[in-house]
C-alpha cells in the first residue's frame, strides 16, 4: 500500500514537473526569438525577418508590405534598448500537450520594450512547432513617453515617466 502511494506521488511529480520545465524552456525560446527579431530590426534586416516568418504571414503580406511595416516600426521606436522577459500565463492545455509530446500551438504575446523614443507595447503571434518558432503576425501597438494600460483582470498600470 505504501509502495503504491509512493509510486503515485512520484508519477504525479514527474507528470507535473516535466511539462512545467518545458513551459519554462518555451518562454526562454520565445525570449531568444524576440531578441533576434529586435537585433534584425535594429540592423534593418527586414527581408531576413520576413524569410523567417510563417507561411501564414507570407500569404497575408508581401515582402515589401512587411518591410514597409517594419521600417515604420523602426522609425517610431528608434533604437530598441531593452525588452521584457517572456512570462507566459499558465496553460493547462499546453501542459497536457507537453505531457504527451505534442508541441504545436499558436501563442499571442504582448511585449513591453524600452526604446530611444520611450516605451512601447508590441504584439506578436507565434506559431510554435517542436523546435521551430515562426512569427505569424507582428504589431507595434503603442510608443510613447508614458501611457496607461489595463491588464486582463482590470488592474490599471502606468508605464513611463513625464
Amino acid at each position: 500500500m505504501k509502495f503504491a502511494l509512493l509510486l503515485s506521488i512520484v508519477f504525479s511529480i514527474i507528470t507535473v514537473a516535466c511539462p512545467l520545465d518545458e513551459h519554462h524552456k518555451l518562454e526562454k525560446r520565445l525570449e531568444d526569438k524576440i531578441k533576434r527579431f529586435h537585433a534584425q530590426l535594429s540592423e534593418e534586416k527586414f527581408v531576413e525577418i520576413y524569410n523567417e516568418t510563417s507561411d501564414e504571414l507570407k500569404q497575408q503580406k508581401s515582402e515589401s508590405e512587411f518591410a514597409e511595416n517594419l521600417k515604420s516600426v523602426k522609425n517610431k521606436t528608434g533604437i530598441i534598448k531593452n525588452s521584457g522577459w517572456v512570462d507566459l500565463p499558465s496553460d493547462y492545455k499546453r501542459y497536457a500537450r507537453f505531457a504527451v509530446n505534442i508541441n504545436e500551438e499558436k501563442i499571442e504575446y504582448k511585449n513591453i520594450l524600452t526604446c530611444e523614443n520611450g516605451i512601447g507595447i508590441e504584439k506578436f503571434l507565434f506559431y510554435v512547432s517542436n523546435e521551430k518558432i515562426e512569427i505569424i503576425s507582428y504589431e507595434l501597438e503603442k510608443v510613447g513617453k508614458k501611457f496607461k494600460f489595463t491588464d486582463k483582470d482590470g488592474k490599471e498600470y502606468v508605464l513611463g515617466k513625464d
